[in-house]
């Protein structure tokens, strides 16, 4: 995906302000379906858009209940 900005893990972590295994546990769990490894063992890279959905879904959930 060149061109298209991503973050890492700890970079997603901080933006979510989550602790860094939350962000591993949410990213294993498929709720960032476009993220990637360039090696089986390399870090993952998030894609801006997979953040963007979250964060909006995450609003819209919070929205909706109260």
């Amino acid at each position: 995906m060149p061109g298209t900005p991503h973050s890492t893990t700890p970079e997603l972590a901080a933006r979510l302000n989550v602790h860094l295994n939350t962000a591993k546990r949410l990213i294993r769990r498929g709720y960032f379906p476009n993220a990637f490894r360039l090696t089986a063992q390399g870090p993952w890279r998030i894609p801006e858009s997979d953040i963007v959905a979250w964060i909006d879904r995450r609003k819209a959930a919070t929205h909706t209940k109260g």
